[in-house]
């Protein structure tokens, strides 16, 4: 239940920073977090744990990472296929 619930904050977190702060990130930056976060917004929670955990599964070089940034990369790396 914790994770869902952290996993969902993560994701929509990455909504409100495009939608509320345009200026904060332009160009590439914006485009990048505008993608991942439509991207994710469909997805359940359940799939977005077993992205992460596959990700980390796959990357335990990222294991010393903050918990944000490993789901935006998780979720980053499945959107782009």
């Amino acid at each position: 239940m914790g994770r869902s619930g952290y996993l969902g904050e993560v994701v929509s977190g990455l909504k409100l920073v495009t939608d509320t702060n345009p200026s904060y990130a332009q160009g590439v930056v914006e485009r990048t977090f505008r993608l991942t976060s439509d991207c994710a917004q469909p997805m359940t929670y359940g799939q977005i744990i077993a992205i992460v955990e596959k990700y980390m599964k796959d990357h335990p070089e990222a294991w010393h990472y903050r918990m944000a940034s490993i789901v935006f990369s998780a979720v980053q790396a499945t959107c782009k296929r």
